[in-house]
């Protein structure tokens, strides 16, 4: 928990405790003013920031500053009572009139017994409290005292069992009542996700970290795989913070119960068999005996793979000499056209790419490039121009190829909305990126889904989901010959170097 400095580039008194800072962590201050051999001075201070920036984690500061300085605390009270009473703003500034709604009232009335200086009778006016407005003051209210701890922990475990959306957020008071409430807290938890609903981010909580509840919380992270893993479970893209990575970070023993809860997603026949895979190859990355255990079970279902894209052609000398003549050919017809029709359009193709060069290109990749590109390149090893043409993809030279599939790390994984290009595990180490610009890439891609074609071109915009631009590197190549030759292509009227697409032909 942190503590915004709201001073506003004045020096604030804070500082005498702590360095000047924009943000402060809450314990850095409360620890400071605890340790302080002058401890009005120090209450002061705490008396500044509960009124001044506490907002967030008020209750927190007040309980210190009423063990520290009781003077203080008092001195805050009488604030707080003068706004109550109307006399006065609003001390932390919360109210957004010049009253108080009833949950900000009840929140200052428990920060008042916190001080030391209950008014009324709380509990009535907390049991007489709705839901929502209880779940923001249980925590504090429990913090007076074992007979309304027990009463706050009642109220809380009520309101999870009543089910709806106010369940799910009860750990975190119930966490700051105290350990003697966590196996309560448990087993309550376990209900909700019993009942359906995943609770796989309590195990990344701080809140959950500090108070000591991380392995309970692995385990009912766990237990909400099947429930909801679209995000829980990422394979490559921001793997090392998906739920799977969390909860083995508590333990190497969590590693059977993950490779046990992956394999359930894998069972769970009311999932997409994208999903159902997906958790099986999460598990190829932990151990691949688990991987293959999976399959197997899911194979014998009836599952298919939708992982298992097309492959390459299989393809004799004559058939990869017919691709190599037309690629050659819309090549030859591209460049023709170029010279005749858009002299002006600067473009630079590069020297033919050996054999070996291709092959280690291959190797360097773990895919076989499709014909069509392997002859393209054996022409071109680079297709370089700094504008537009319409249709035509440029891309980087041979060498540069392989290595430039880090560039796109950073795309964030999302649904599969194109049935010929998968989305389902972010940047995949088949997509080679052609080119690159202003953050949109052209990649020849090479692990296609099911409904694609190998060596599809596709389009990877930051601000779009993907497209495939061409089936193939030859299909695109005679598209843009044909433009060409059709005189479809007009050049820009200011810029020489774009060439759009005329319309109205």
């Amino acid at each position: 928990m942190t503590i915004l400095n709201r001073c506003h580039g004045a020096a604030c008194p804070a500082t005498a405790l702590v360095p000047q800072q924009d943000v402060w962590k809450t314990e850095d201050i409360l620890s400071a003013a605890r340790r302080a051999v002058d401890r009005a001075g120090a209450g002061r201070i705490l008396e500044h920031v509960l009124l001044t920036h506490a907002r967030e984690v008020r209750f927190r500061v007040a309980q210190v500053l009423a063990e520290v300085a009781p003077a203080a605390a008092a001195a805050a009270a009488e604030q707080i009572r003068d706004f109550l009473g109307g006399r006065r703003g609003d001390p932390l500034g919360r109210a957004a009139t010049g009253r108080p709604s009833e949950a900000e009232a009840l929140a200052y009335q428990v920060l008042l017994a916190v001080l030391g200086t209950p008014a009324g009778d709380l509990d009535a006016l907390v049991a007489a409290a709705d839901d929502s407005t209880f779940l923001d003051v249980a925590a504090a209210y429990g913090m007076l005292g074992p007979r309304q701890g027990r009463t706050a922990a009642d109220r809380l475990t009520a309101i999870a069992r009543a089910g709806g959306h106010h369940a799910a957020r009860i750990y975190q008071p119930m966490l700051l009542l105290g350990p003697q409430y966590h196996p309560l807290l448990h087993e309550i938890l376990t209900e909700i996700v019993d009942a359906g609903t995943p609770l796989h981010g309590l195990v990344d909580s701080p809140d959950v970290r500090a108070a000591g509840f991380q392995e309970l919380a692995a385990g009912l992270a766990l237990r909400s795989l099947p429930l909801g893993p679209d995000y829980a479970i990422r394979r490559r893209h921001h793997r090392e913070t998906d739920t799977v990575s969390q909860v083995l970070a508590c333990g190497e023993h969590f590693l059977p119960l993950t490779l046990a809860a992956l394999t359930a997603v894998a069972a769970t026949a009311s999932l997409p068999a994208d999903q159902r895979w997906h958790a099986a190859h999460r598990a190829a990355d932990l151990d691949a005996d688990s991987f293959g255990r999976i399959a197997e079970m899911l194979r014998a279902l009836g599952v298919a793979d939708p992982t298992e894209g097309p492959l390459p052609p299989d393809l004799d000398e004559q058939q990869r000499a017919a691709i190599a003549s037309r690629v050659a050919r819309a090549w030859d017809r591209i460049r023709t056209q170029l010279r005749t029709r858009h002299p002006d359009f600067a473009i630079h193709f590069g020297p033919g790419a050996t054999a070996g060069e291709i092959a280690a290109l291959e190797a360097e990749l773990g895919f076989a490039l499709p014909a069509d590109f392997a002859a393209s390149l054996a022409l071109h090893r680079e297709v370089r121009f700094d504008g537009l043409l319409h249709g035509l993809c440029p891309h980087l030279d041979i060498s540069r190829l392989a290595e430039a599939r880090a560039d796109g790390l950073d795309w964030e994984e999302g649904v599969q909305r194109d049935p010929r290009i998968r989305g389902d595990y972010g940047w995949r180490p088949g997509w080679v990126p052609l080119d690159c610009r202003d953050s949109d890439f052209d990649v020849l891609d090479l692990d296609p889904a099911p409904a694609g074609h190998y060596g599809q071109v596709v389009r990877i915009s930051h601000d779009s989901w993907p497209d495939v631009h061409a089936e193939s590197w030859l299909a695109m190549l005679e598209h843009v010959a044909d433009l060409l030759e059709a005189d479809r292509l007009v050049a820009d009227s200011s810029d020489k170097q774009t060439l759009w697409l005329r319309e109205g032909v």
